[in-house]
Protein backbone atom coordinates (compact mmCIF):
# COMPACT_ATOMS: atom_id res chain seq x y z
CA UNK A 1 0.00 0.00 0.00
CA UNK A 2 1.37 3.42 -0.92
CA UNK A 3 1.65 6.17 1.71
CA UNK A 4 1.48 9.57 -0.01
CA UNK A 5 1.59 13.20 1.18
CA UNK A 6 -1.85 14.20 -0.10
CA UNK A 7 -3.23 14.79 3.40
CA UNK A 8 -2.30 15.38 7.02
CA UNK A 9 -2.92 11.68 7.52
CA UNK A 10 0.14 10.78 5.51
CA UNK A 11 2.25 13.36 7.33
CA UNK A 12 1.77 11.83 10.77
CA UNK A 13 2.26 8.11 10.34
CA UNK A 14 2.88 5.20 12.69
CA UNK A 15 4.32 6.18 16.04
CA UNK A 16 4.52 4.13 19.21
CA UNK A 17 6.70 4.77 22.24
CA UNK A 18 9.94 3.46 23.67
CA UNK A 19 11.29 4.19 27.14
CA UNK A 20 14.01 3.02 29.46
CA UNK A 21 13.11 0.63 32.26
CA UNK A 22 13.61 3.43 34.81
CA UNK A 23 10.74 5.49 33.42
CA UNK A 24 7.28 4.41 34.55
CA UNK A 25 4.96 7.31 33.93
CA UNK A 26 1.68 7.51 32.03
CA UNK A 27 0.09 10.79 30.95
CA UNK A 28 -3.26 11.77 29.46
CA UNK A 29 -5.54 14.76 28.99
CA UNK A 30 -9.33 14.76 28.81
CA UNK A 31 -12.29 16.98 29.65
CA UNK A 32 -13.46 14.43 32.22
CA UNK A 33 -11.22 13.41 35.12
CA UNK A 34 -12.34 9.76 35.18
CA UNK A 35 -11.49 9.35 31.49
CA UNK A 36 -8.14 11.12 31.93
CA UNK A 37 -7.21 8.74 34.79
CA UNK A 38 -8.18 5.69 32.76
CA UNK A 39 -6.18 6.86 29.76
CA UNK A 40 -3.15 7.68 31.94
CA UNK A 41 -3.15 4.10 33.29
CA UNK A 42 -3.41 2.77 29.72
CA UNK A 43 -0.48 5.00 28.75
CA UNK A 44 1.51 3.63 31.68
CA UNK A 45 0.77 0.06 30.52
CA UNK A 46 2.18 0.81 27.09
CA UNK A 47 5.23 2.64 28.44
CA UNK A 48 6.10 -0.40 30.56
CA UNK A 49 5.60 -2.82 27.70
CA UNK A 50 7.78 -1.09 25.12
CA UNK A 51 10.84 -1.99 27.18
CA UNK A 52 10.29 -5.54 25.92
CA UNK A 53 10.34 -4.58 22.24
CA UNK A 54 13.63 -2.70 22.38
CA UNK A 55 15.55 -5.32 24.37
CA UNK A 56 16.84 -8.26 22.34
CA UNK A 57 17.35 -10.35 25.49
CA UNK A 58 13.58 -10.69 25.87
CA UNK A 59 13.26 -12.52 22.57
CA UNK A 60 14.59 -15.85 23.83
CA UNK A 61 13.40 -17.98 26.72
CA UNK A 62 15.81 -20.29 28.53
CA UNK A 63 14.54 -23.08 26.25
CA UNK A 64 15.61 -21.04 23.23
CA UNK A 65 12.02 -20.30 22.18
CA UNK A 66 11.33 -16.92 20.63
CA UNK A 67 8.92 -15.16 22.98
CA UNK A 68 8.31 -11.87 21.18
CA UNK A 69 4.84 -12.73 20.00
CA UNK A 70 3.82 -14.02 23.42
CA UNK A 71 4.73 -10.76 25.12
CA UNK A 72 3.09 -8.85 22.30
CA UNK A 73 -0.21 -10.55 23.08
CA UNK A 74 0.08 -9.45 26.70
CA UNK A 75 0.96 -5.84 25.90
CA UNK A 76 -2.56 -4.49 26.17
CA UNK A 77 -3.41 -6.51 29.26
CA UNK A 78 -0.60 -5.67 31.67
CA UNK A 79 -1.98 -5.39 35.23
CA UNK A 80 -0.96 -2.18 36.99
CA UNK A 81 -0.47 -2.50 40.76
CA UNK A 82 0.32 0.38 43.10
CA UNK A 83 0.11 3.21 40.58
CA UNK A 84 -0.39 6.69 42.02
CA UNK A 85 -2.51 9.01 39.91
CA UNK A 86 -2.39 12.80 40.19
CA UNK A 87 -4.66 15.13 38.23
CA UNK A 88 -4.89 18.89 37.83
CA UNK A 89 -6.74 21.38 35.64
CA UNK A 90 -4.99 22.89 32.66
CA UNK A 91 -7.36 25.57 31.35
CA UNK A 92 -10.56 23.57 30.77
CA UNK A 93 -8.77 20.22 30.40
CA UNK A 94 -7.88 17.69 33.10
CA UNK A 95 -4.30 16.40 32.92
CA UNK A 96 -3.54 13.15 34.77
CA UNK A 97 -0.26 11.39 35.48
CA UNK A 98 -0.08 7.75 36.59
CA UNK A 99 3.25 6.82 38.16
CA UNK A 100 4.69 3.59 39.57
CA UNK A 101 6.93 3.61 42.64
CA UNK A 102 9.14 0.68 41.65
CA UNK A 103 10.01 -0.34 45.22
CA UNK A 104 6.41 -0.38 46.45
CA UNK A 105 5.03 -1.89 43.26
CA UNK A 106 7.72 -4.58 43.13
CA UNK A 107 6.62 -5.88 46.54
CA UNK A 108 2.98 -5.88 45.41
CA UNK A 109 3.77 -7.79 42.21
CA UNK A 110 5.85 -10.37 44.06
CA UNK A 111 3.01 -10.95 46.54
CA UNK A 112 0.43 -11.25 43.73
CA UNK A 113 2.64 -13.70 41.81
CA UNK A 114 3.20 -15.82 44.90
CA UNK A 115 -0.54 -15.99 45.56
CA UNK A 116 -1.27 -16.99 41.97
CA UNK A 117 1.44 -19.66 42.04
CA UNK A 118 0.06 -21.18 45.23
CA UNK A 119 -3.40 -21.34 43.63
CA UNK A 120 -1.94 -22.92 40.49
CA UNK A 121 -0.02 -25.54 42.45
CA UNK A 122 -3.15 -26.57 44.40
CA UNK A 123 -5.20 -26.71 41.21
CA UNK A 124 -2.51 -28.78 39.47
CA UNK A 125 -2.57 -31.38 42.24
CA UNK A 126 -6.34 -31.54 41.89
CA UNK A 127 -6.14 -31.97 38.09
CA UNK A 128 -3.70 -34.88 38.38
CA UNK A 129 -6.22 -36.78 40.52
CA UNK A 130 -9.12 -36.35 38.05
CA UNK A 131 -9.84 -39.27 35.73
CA UNK A 132 -13.04 -38.08 34.03
CA UNK A 133 -11.90 -36.37 30.79
CA UNK A 134 -14.60 -33.69 30.56
CA UNK A 135 -14.08 -32.51 34.12
CA UNK A 136 -10.30 -32.61 33.71
CA UNK A 137 -10.52 -30.50 30.55
CA UNK A 138 -12.51 -27.74 32.29
CA UNK A 139 -10.05 -27.64 35.19
CA UNK A 140 -7.11 -27.45 32.77
CA UNK A 141 -8.74 -24.47 31.04
CA UNK A 142 -9.03 -22.74 34.42
CA UNK A 143 -5.36 -23.50 35.03
CA UNK A 144 -4.41 -22.03 31.66
CA UNK A 145 -6.23 -18.79 32.50
CA UNK A 146 -4.48 -18.60 35.88
CA UNK A 147 -1.13 -19.20 34.20
CA UNK A 148 -1.73 -16.38 31.70
CA UNK A 149 -2.59 -14.03 34.55
CA UNK A 150 0.61 -15.02 36.35
CA UNK A 151 2.64 -14.47 33.19
CA UNK A 152 1.22 -10.95 32.92
CA UNK A 153 2.31 -10.11 36.46
CA UNK A 154 5.72 -11.71 35.89
CA UNK A 155 6.27 -9.70 32.71
CA UNK A 156 5.69 -6.39 34.52
CA UNK A 157 7.90 -7.39 37.47
CA UNK A 158 10.72 -8.43 35.12
CA UNK A 159 10.66 -4.90 33.67
CA UNK A 160 10.26 -2.76 36.79
CA UNK A 161 12.59 -4.95 38.89
CA UNK A 162 14.76 -7.00 36.51
CA UNK A 163 17.05 -8.39 39.24
CA UNK A 164 14.18 -9.90 41.24
CA UNK A 165 14.33 -13.69 41.37
CA UNK A 166 10.98 -15.21 40.39
CA UNK A 167 10.34 -18.81 41.46
CA UNK A 168 8.29 -21.06 39.19
CA UNK A 169 5.06 -22.88 39.89
CA UNK A 170 4.87 -26.69 39.78
CA UNK A 171 3.38 -26.79 36.27
CA UNK A 172 4.46 -25.11 33.04
CA UNK A 173 2.48 -23.62 30.19
CA UNK A 174 3.75 -26.42 27.93
CA UNK A 175 2.50 -29.14 30.27
CA UNK A 176 -0.99 -27.65 30.45
CA UNK A 177 -1.16 -27.17 26.68
CA UNK A 178 0.02 -30.74 26.07
CA UNK A 179 -2.69 -32.20 28.30
CA UNK A 180 -5.40 -29.95 26.87
CA UNK A 181 -4.53 -30.82 23.30
CA UNK A 182 -4.43 -34.54 24.15
CA UNK A 183 -8.07 -34.25 25.25
CA UNK A 184 -9.04 -32.03 22.32
CA UNK A 185 -10.51 -33.34 19.08
CA UNK A 186 -8.92 -31.85 15.97
CA UNK A 187 -11.03 -29.56 13.81
CA UNK A 188 -11.46 -30.94 10.30
CA UNK A 189 -11.90 -27.56 8.61
CA UNK A 190 -11.31 -23.85 9.14
CA UNK A 191 -15.03 -23.28 9.59
CA UNK A 192 -15.26 -26.03 12.20
CA UNK A 193 -12.28 -24.54 14.05
CA UNK A 194 -14.04 -21.16 14.15
CA UNK A 195 -17.29 -22.73 15.41
CA UNK A 196 -15.50 -24.66 18.16
CA UNK A 197 -13.49 -21.62 19.25
CA UNK A 198 -16.58 -19.41 19.44
CA UNK A 199 -18.41 -22.05 21.51
CA UNK A 200 -15.55 -22.05 24.02
CA UNK A 201 -15.85 -18.31 24.66
CA UNK A 202 -17.88 -17.19 27.66
CA UNK A 203 -19.29 -14.25 25.66
CA UNK A 204 -19.58 -13.68 21.91
CA UNK A 205 -21.14 -10.21 21.71
CA UNK A 206 -19.31 -7.04 20.62
CA UNK A 207 -15.99 -8.80 20.07
CA UNK A 208 -13.06 -7.31 18.15
CA UNK A 209 -11.45 -10.39 16.57
CA UNK A 210 -7.71 -9.95 16.09
CA UNK A 211 -5.79 -12.13 13.64
CA UNK A 212 -4.10 -15.13 15.29
CA UNK A 213 -0.38 -15.00 14.52
CA UNK A 214 2.43 -17.55 14.68
CA UNK A 215 3.94 -17.73 18.16
CA UNK A 216 7.28 -16.10 17.29
CA UNK A 217 6.04 -13.60 14.68
CA UNK A 218 3.77 -10.61 14.31
CA UNK A 219 3.30 -11.14 10.56
CA UNK A 220 -0.30 -11.76 9.52
CA UNK A 221 -0.36 -14.73 7.16
CA UNK A 222 -3.16 -15.75 4.75
CA UNK A 223 -4.10 -18.43 7.32
CA UNK A 224 -4.41 -15.70 10.00
CA UNK A 225 -6.69 -13.68 7.74
CA UNK A 226 -8.92 -16.63 6.82
CA UNK A 227 -9.27 -17.72 10.46
CA UNK A 228 -10.17 -14.19 11.56
CA UNK A 229 -12.89 -14.03 8.90
CA UNK A 230 -14.36 -17.38 9.94
CA UNK A 231 -14.38 -16.55 13.67
CA UNK A 232 -16.00 -13.18 12.97
CA UNK A 233 -18.87 -15.03 11.26
CA UNK A 234 -19.65 -16.90 14.49
CA UNK A 235 -19.55 -14.06 17.01
CA UNK A 236 -21.07 -10.59 17.08
CA UNK A 237 -17.94 -8.98 15.68
CA UNK A 238 -17.13 -5.26 15.56
CA UNK A 239 -14.53 -3.55 13.42
CA UNK A 240 -13.27 -0.85 15.81
CA UNK A 241 -11.84 -1.00 19.31
CA UNK A 242 -14.14 1.73 20.65
CA UNK A 243 -17.19 -0.38 19.69
CA UNK A 244 -15.91 -3.52 21.40
CA UNK A 245 -16.58 -4.83 24.88
CA UNK A 246 -14.11 -7.67 24.37
CA UNK A 247 -11.04 -8.47 22.29
CA UNK A 248 -10.18 -11.97 21.07
CA UNK A 249 -6.46 -12.31 20.44
CA UNK A 250 -4.41 -15.41 19.83
CA UNK A 251 -1.42 -17.24 18.46
CA UNK A 252 -0.72 -20.57 16.82
CA UNK A 253 2.05 -23.14 16.73
CA UNK A 254 2.95 -25.47 13.86
CA UNK A 255 3.51 -29.15 14.70
CA UNK A 256 4.20 -32.12 12.40
CA UNK A 257 0.62 -32.69 11.25
CA UNK A 258 -1.27 -30.19 13.37
CA UNK A 259 -1.71 -26.49 13.97
CA UNK A 260 -2.34 -25.65 17.61
CA UNK A 261 -4.38 -22.51 18.35
CA UNK A 262 -4.38 -20.62 21.65
CA UNK A 263 -6.61 -17.63 22.28
CA UNK A 264 -7.39 -15.11 25.00
CA UNK A 265 -10.64 -13.23 25.42
CA UNK A 266 -9.99 -9.99 27.32
CA UNK A 267 -12.23 -7.09 28.30
CA UNK A 268 -11.56 -3.39 27.65
CA UNK A 269 -9.60 -3.12 30.92
CA UNK A 270 -7.32 -5.98 29.87
CA UNK A 271 -8.74 -8.58 32.27
CA UNK A 272 -8.56 -12.13 30.91
CA UNK A 273 -12.10 -13.49 30.65
CA UNK A 274 -11.24 -16.83 29.11
CA UNK A 275 -8.29 -18.77 27.67
CA UNK A 276 -9.04 -21.35 24.99
CA UNK A 277 -7.09 -23.87 22.91
CA UNK A 278 -7.84 -25.87 19.80
CA UNK A 279 -6.03 -28.25 17.46
CA UNK A 280 -6.64 -28.64 13.75
CA UNK A 281 -5.23 -30.75 10.95
CA UNK A 282 -2.74 -29.10 8.61
CA UNK A 283 -4.49 -30.80 5.73
CA UNK A 284 -7.63 -28.80 6.52
CA UNK A 285 -5.86 -25.54 5.70
CA UNK A 286 -3.39 -26.65 3.03
CA UNK A 287 -4.69 -23.95 0.66
CA UNK A 288 -3.55 -21.18 3.04
CA UNK A 289 0.02 -20.10 3.70
CA UNK A 290 0.67 -20.21 7.45
CA UNK A 291 4.46 -19.79 7.62
CA UNK A 292 5.62 -16.14 7.93
CA UNK A 293 8.03 -14.85 5.32
CA UNK A 294 10.20 -12.35 7.19
CA UNK A 295 11.02 -13.55 10.70
CA UNK A 296 14.63 -12.35 10.75
CA UNK A 297 13.72 -8.93 9.36
CA UNK A 298 10.88 -8.57 11.84
CA UNK A 299 13.06 -9.47 14.82
CA UNK A 300 15.71 -6.99 13.75
CA UNK A 301 13.14 -4.25 13.19
CA UNK A 302 11.68 -4.47 16.69
CA UNK A 303 14.89 -5.28 18.54
CA UNK A 304 17.48 -2.67 19.49
CA UNK A 305 15.40 0.44 18.95
CA UNK A 306 16.81 3.82 20.00
CA UNK A 307 15.08 4.63 23.28
CA UNK A 308 14.93 7.66 25.58
CA UNK A 309 13.80 8.45 29.10
CA UNK A 310 11.93 11.69 28.45
CA UNK A 311 10.63 12.05 24.91
CA UNK A 312 7.74 9.72 24.01
CA UNK A 313 5.57 9.42 20.93
CA UNK A 314 2.73 6.97 20.30
CA UNK A 315 0.16 6.02 17.77
CA UNK A 316 -2.96 3.89 17.92
CA UNK A 317 -5.48 2.87 15.29
CA UNK A 318 -9.18 2.14 15.42
CA UNK A 319 -8.10 -1.50 15.90
CA UNK A 320 -5.36 -0.88 18.45
CA UNK A 321 -1.59 -1.11 18.12
CA UNK A 322 -0.81 -4.80 17.54
CA UNK A 323 -1.85 -7.51 15.07
CA UNK A 324 -3.22 -4.99 12.59
CA UNK A 325 -5.05 -6.29 9.52
CA UNK A 326 -7.10 -4.01 7.28
CA UNK A 327 -9.11 -5.36 4.37
CA UNK A 328 -10.03 -3.75 1.05
CA UNK A 329 -11.80 -0.35 1.43
CA UNK A 330 -11.70 -0.66 5.24
CA UNK A 331 -11.14 2.63 7.08
CA UNK A 332 -7.87 3.02 8.93
CA UNK A 333 -8.11 5.79 11.53
CA UNK A 334 -4.92 6.98 13.22
CA UNK A 335 -4.59 8.79 16.56
CA UNK A 336 -1.26 10.18 17.79
CA UNK A 337 0.07 11.42 21.12
CA UNK A 338 3.45 12.99 22.05
CA UNK A 339 4.54 14.22 25.47
CA UNK A 340 6.47 17.28 24.25
CA UNK A 341 6.78 19.27 21.00
CA UNK A 342 8.62 17.04 18.52
CA UNK A 343 9.98 16.77 15.00
CA UNK A 344 9.92 13.39 13.33
CA UNK A 345 10.68 11.49 10.16
CA UNK A 346 9.70 8.00 9.04
CA UNK A 347 11.64 5.20 7.36
CA UNK A 348 9.25 2.75 5.74
CA UNK A 349 9.80 -0.89 4.78
CA UNK A 350 7.31 -2.23 2.23
CA UNK A 351 6.88 -5.79 1.03
CA UNK A 352 4.45 -7.74 -1.15
CA UNK A 353 4.77 -10.26 -3.97
CA UNK A 354 6.02 -7.64 -6.45
CA UNK A 355 8.33 -5.37 -4.50
CA UNK A 356 10.51 -5.08 -1.42
CA UNK A 357 12.08 -1.75 -0.55
CA UNK A 358 12.89 0.83 2.13
CA UNK A 359 12.09 4.50 1.76
CA UNK A 360 11.77 7.87 3.48
CA UNK A 361 8.18 9.04 3.69
CA UNK A 362 7.55 12.52 2.27
CA UNK A 363 5.38 14.20 4.89
CA UNK A 364 4.65 17.56 3.23
CA UNK A 365 5.28 19.70 0.17
CA UNK A 366 8.32 21.56 1.55
CA UNK A 367 11.46 21.80 -0.64
CA UNK A 368 14.50 19.59 -0.17
CA UNK A 369 14.84 17.35 2.86
CA UNK A 370 12.25 19.38 4.78
CA UNK A 371 9.57 17.36 3.01
CA UNK A 372 10.57 14.34 5.11
CA UNK A 373 10.17 16.10 8.47
CA UNK A 374 6.99 17.07 10.30
CA UNK A 375 6.26 18.71 13.65
CA UNK A 376 3.77 18.39 16.51
CA UNK A 377 3.44 21.59 18.52
CA UNK A 378 2.60 22.49 22.09
CA UNK A 379 -1.15 22.46 21.48
CA UNK A 380 -1.03 18.73 20.64
CA UNK A 381 1.12 17.62 23.58
CA UNK A 382 -0.32 14.82 25.78
CA UNK A 383 -3.52 14.56 23.77
CA UNK A 384 -4.68 11.80 21.48
CA UNK A 385 -5.12 13.61 18.18
CA UNK A 386 -7.07 12.11 15.29
CA UNK A 387 -4.76 12.77 12.38
CA UNK A 388 -6.88 11.41 9.57
CA UNK A 389 -8.37 8.39 7.87
CA UNK A 390 -7.52 6.37 4.79
CA UNK A 391 -8.70 3.18 3.10
CA UNK A 392 -6.85 -0.05 2.58
CA UNK A 393 -6.25 -0.33 -1.15
CA UNK A 394 -3.80 -1.81 -3.65
CA UNK A 395 -0.99 -2.68 -3.66
CA UNK A 396 -1.66 -4.84 -0.58
CA UNK A 397 1.05 -6.28 1.63
CA UNK A 398 3.11 -5.72 4.78
CA UNK A 399 4.19 -2.25 5.88
CA UNK A 400 6.66 -1.68 8.72
CA UNK A 401 7.66 1.82 9.69
CA UNK A 402 10.46 3.17 11.88
CA UNK A 403 9.56 6.49 13.43
CA UNK A 404 12.41 8.70 14.61
CA UNK A 405 11.23 11.59 16.81
CA UNK A 406 13.49 14.41 18.02
CA UNK A 407 13.19 17.62 20.03
CA UNK A 408 15.20 19.52 17.43
CA UNK A 409 15.00 19.46 13.64
CA UNK A 410 16.85 16.26 12.62
CA UNK A 411 18.00 17.23 9.11
CA UNK A 412 21.52 15.92 9.84
CA UNK A 413 20.15 12.48 10.66
CA UNK A 414 18.27 11.79 7.42
CA UNK A 415 19.64 8.97 5.24
CA UNK A 416 20.16 9.77 1.54
CA UNK A 417 17.42 8.82 -0.93
CA UNK A 418 16.69 8.58 -4.64
CA UNK A 419 13.17 9.18 -6.02
CA UNK A 420 11.94 6.29 -8.21
CA UNK A 421 8.69 7.92 -9.29
CA UNK A 422 6.71 6.71 -6.28
CA UNK A 423 9.05 6.36 -3.29
CA UNK A 424 12.10 8.23 -2.00
CA UNK A 425 14.10 5.02 -1.82
CA UNK A 426 16.85 4.51 0.71
CA UNK A 427 19.56 2.44 -0.98
CA UNK A 428 20.79 -0.95 0.20
CA UNK A 429 18.93 -3.97 1.52
CA UNK A 430 16.16 -3.51 4.09
CA UNK A 431 18.12 -5.16 6.91
CA UNK A 432 21.06 -2.87 6.21
CA UNK A 433 18.77 0.17 6.16
CA UNK A 434 17.57 -0.61 9.70
CA UNK A 435 21.12 -0.81 11.01
CA UNK A 436 22.27 2.25 9.07
CA UNK A 437 19.44 4.49 10.21
CA UNK A 438 20.07 3.52 13.82
CA UNK A 439 23.80 3.87 13.26
CA UNK A 440 23.35 7.39 11.89
CA UNK A 441 21.57 8.46 15.06
CA UNK A 442 23.92 6.76 17.48
CA UNK A 443 27.01 8.07 15.68
CA UNK A 444 25.86 11.65 15.21
CA UNK A 445 23.97 12.09 18.46
CA UNK A 446 27.15 12.87 20.41
CA UNK A 447 28.09 15.59 17.90
CA UNK A 448 24.74 17.35 18.13
CA UNK A 449 23.42 19.70 20.82
CA UNK A 450 23.35 17.94 24.20
CA UNK A 451 19.75 19.10 24.60
CA UNK A 452 18.67 17.01 21.63
CA UNK A 453 16.47 14.06 22.57
CA UNK A 454 15.76 11.23 20.11
CA UNK A 455 13.54 8.16 20.27
CA UNK A 456 12.64 5.47 17.78
CA UNK A 457 9.48 3.40 17.51
CA UNK A 458 8.08 0.78 15.18
CA UNK A 459 4.60 -0.23 14.04
CA UNK A 460 3.51 -2.77 11.43
CA UNK A 461 0.26 -3.46 9.61
CA UNK A 462 -1.01 -5.69 6.84
CA UNK A 463 -3.54 -4.85 4.14
CA UNK A 464 -5.39 -7.40 2.07
CA UNK A 465 -8.31 -7.84 -0.30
Amino acid sequence: MYFRHSSLLASLLFISSTVFAQDFLGQAMHKQEAAAKQQAIADLQQNIYVNVESSSETYQTNQGVDSFKFTSKLSSTLPILGAKTECYMLNDIVKCEARLDTNTSSIMYQAAIKQKQETINKAWKKVKSISFAQVKYKELEKLLKLLHETQQLTLVLSIISPKTDISLQDVSHTEIMTQLLALEKSASSLQMAAILLSKKLSVINLVLVKPFTLYHSSEITPFSTALQTQISNHVTAVSELKQAKYVLQGKYRIADKKIHLEGQLVDKQGKIINAVVLSMDKSAVSEFEYEPRQLDFERMLYSGQVVGTELKAKITTNKGQRDLLFKKSETIKLLVKVNQPSYFYIVGHSKNEKHKLSYLLDLNDAPGDDKFISYLGIDEVNKWVVIGEFEAEEPYGNESLQLFAATEKPIALLPSTQFDGTYYVVGDKRKNVINKTRGIIKKKQAKLDKKLKIVESVLSLTTTR
